[in-house]
């Protein structure tokens, strides 16, 4: 239901409504529907009411649930909040994992496909950046090296100085 008043409405018949798609969402997330968090979490990060501040920790939270349960868009999301600089360390994503899940699927997948490699390296990618800041797990040059190279073999760049 959910999805008939996100973002565009239905036809001519229900007009966008980002509360009513709120309400459903969070009935359907409540009902154990992993497929409703990352709508949850764009609700969260942009409120169609002017007034009211996005929540970044909401929605953070709920893009991390939706990458738990495989959603590289979510995943993708949640990389994009924790680049900005956008979430609270006292929230304990562990983005390490999650990112490690996303980039061994993405290796995977990426090795697989003849295009798209650029979205498949996202993930290594993002735990270079992890390790190489030391922001949410220790500092590790080594690590932000090995997903360095990881990534960059997914986009066929040269990588000698790494």
């Amino acid at each position: 239901m959910g999805e008939l008043y996100f973002d565009v409405g239905y036809e001519d018949k229900i007009p966008p409504d980002q509360k009513e798609a709120f309400k459903w969402f969070s009935l359907a997330a409540k009902n154990g529907m992993s497929v409703a968090y990352p709508s949850l979490g764009l609700i969260y990060e942009t409120p169609e009411d002017s007034n009211q501040q996005p929540d970044y920790q909401s929605a953070a939270l709920c893009f991390s649930k939706a990458a738990r349960g495989g959603d590289r868009e979510a995943a993708d999301s949640l990389i994009r909040l924790y680049g900005a600089d956008k979430i609270d360390d006292r929230l304990n994503i562990d983005f390490e994992q999650i990112l490690i899940e996303g980039a061994n699927k993405s290796i995977k997948d990426g090795s697989h496909s003849s295009f798209g490699h650029a979205l498949y390296a996202a993930f290594p990618f993002a735990l270079r950046d992890l390790y190489e800041k030391g922001n949410y797990v220790p500092q590790s040059y080594e690590k932000a090296a090995y997903w360095y190279r990881q990534a960059a073999k997914l986009v066929d760049i040269d990588y000698p100085f790494v």
